[in-house]
């Protein structure tokens, strides 16, 4: 079931995040959604919304 559910919410993410640029925080490149964990090598790497710190491309349309 959790697999199921991070499946769905990173196709969630990556249809609404502005993913036009890289994140410094997770280093989750251009087109990528970021990840919790990224610097842990133990923990999972799941998909979370942007950081904080991830430029954004500001008047994007909405859906």
């Amino acid at each position: 079931m959790p697999d199921e559910f991070y499946e769905g919410h990173e196709r969630d993410l990556l249809a609404t995040m502005d993913l036009s640029h890289d994140c410094p925080s997770c280093g989750s490149p251009a087109g990528e959604v970021c990840r919790t964990n990224a610097k842990s090598l133990t923990l999972p790497h799941n998909p979370s919304k942007n950081h904080a710190k991830r430029p954004r491309t500001r008047n994007l349309p909405r859906l």
